[in-house]
Parts: C-alpha cells; sequence; structure tokens
C-alpha cells in the first residue's frame, strides 16, 4: 500500500507538472493579460486574433514539446541563450505595464492637486 501511496503521488505531482506548463504556454500564446492599460494598448495597437482549435492546440504542443524534449546541443543550455528565450516569451511592454501605470496614477494625482488649489485661490480671491 505504500508503494501505491507513493506512486499516485509522483503521479498527481506529474500531472501538476504538466498544468503548469500548460497554463504557461497558453499564457505565451493568447497573449497579454485583459487588465493591460489603455496607454498600451494604444502603444501596441491592434492586437492579433488568438488562435482557436486546432492552431491553438499545436501552438500550445509545440511550447510543452520544447520543454519536454529539450535539445541535446550544449549552446541551448548557455546562459546568453536561456536569458535570450526568456526575454522573448515576455514582452518588455508587459514588464512595464504596472511601473507605467503607477507613474501614470500619479501625475494624475499631481495634476488634480494643482488644479484643486487653483480653483480654491480663485475662489477665494
Amino acid at each position: 500500500m505504500a508503494k501505491d501511496n507513493e506512486g499516485s503521488r509522483r503521479d498527481q505531482g506529474d500531472h501538476k507538472l504538466l498544468l503548469d506548463l500548460l497554463n504557461e504556454a497558453l499564457s505565451i500564446v493568447l497573449g497579454p493579460p485583459v487588465t493591460m492599460s489603455r496607454f498600451w494598448k494604444k502603444v501596441i495597437g491592434p492586437t492579433r486574433r488568438s488562435p482557436r482549435g486546432r492552431k491553438l492546440l499545436d501552438c500550445v504542443w509545440e511550447i510543452i514539446r520544447a520543454h519536454l524534449y529539450p535539445p541535446t546541443d550544449k549552446n541551448y543550455y548557455s546562459l546568453d541563450n536561456m536569458v535570450a528565450r526568456d526575454l522573448v516569451s515576455t514582452p518588455w511592454s508587459g514588464l512595464m505595464n504596472d511601473d507605467i501605470d503607477a507613474l501614470g496614477k500619479e501625475i494624475e494625482s499631481q495634476i488634480t492637486g494643482v488644479l484643486i488649489e487653483e480653483i480654491v485661490k480663485v475662489i477665494k480671491s
């Protein structure tokens, strides 16, 4: 029974690993999150339509297959190539999205504060 429990735990771990890999592949294929700011939507322009059906399955399988069966070429594992592959999977616009939104909110707050001060000065005089 102990062997059965250990085997089932390992199978559950394998399934969880595959599901995590599937989620990562889907996020790459389907593109940026829906919560992208209006500014970035304008900067990036019209986004391409996400693949569906068999095309989506093929795209996801290519990504998963690359992780399951990595090449045996040693250059594939060099630090430069690993960083390059990681940066390709995450667009720079997505990395800066939160920073730009926070900066925009801060500038908006400062402008609103200045406008309120000017309105109060006009009302007092």
